[in-house]
């Protein structure tokens, strides 16, 4: 019987090398958990480089979402001229049109930057976390009878 694996997922393409730098390393963090702890030097160096890579980017994702208020609000006002003209004005569904495009694109830009924060986050509780996990086991004292088994090795991470 042969294992059937999930397909690798892809990643969608970047403009940014550094965004594209961080999903990179975000997707090594995943790798990596799957077959350690959150806290094992392999996870906790790729959650380091995808901060190191977001931290680049972020400066050129703001500027870009600056850009793209800018737009939505010169859209806006565009639009807000044309249909204090009258109902009929023959630019205003064009205007309406663009200064929707504008507004997508505004919260799309907002959307990654904010994901990308809230996943450094959660990676980031997930290490300390499982660093707590791993201490307070390490602490527990064992008692003969408590298990069949040997207590837990020093480094929990050799565990598989």
């Amino acid at each position: 019987m042969t294992e059937e694996r999930a397909p690798a997922r892809e990643l969608p393409l970047v403009d940014d090398p550094d965004e594209g730098a961080m999903r990179r390393a975000i997707e090594h963090f995943r790798h990596a958990i799957e077959h350690a702890s959150a806290c094992c030097d392999e996870a906790v160096a790729a959650h380091l480089e995808a901060a190191a890579a977001r931290a680049r980017w972020f400066p050129r994702l703001e500027e870009q979402i600056i850009e793209a208020t800018r737009a939505y609000d010169e859209r806006r006002e565009a639009f807000a001229i044309l249909a204090g003209r009258g109902e009929h004005e023959p630019g205003l569904v064009p205007a309406a049109e663009a200064m929707d495009h504008a507004q997508k694109h505004l919260d799309a830009l907002c959307r990654l930057r904010d994901i990308a924060l809230r996943g450094e986050s959660t990676r980031a509780s997930m290490i300390e976390s499982a660093r707590r996990v791993e201490a307070a086991a390490r602490s527990r004292e064992w008692h003969p009878g408590d298990s069949g088994t040997l207590p837990p090795p020093d480094d929990w991470r050799d565990v598989g």
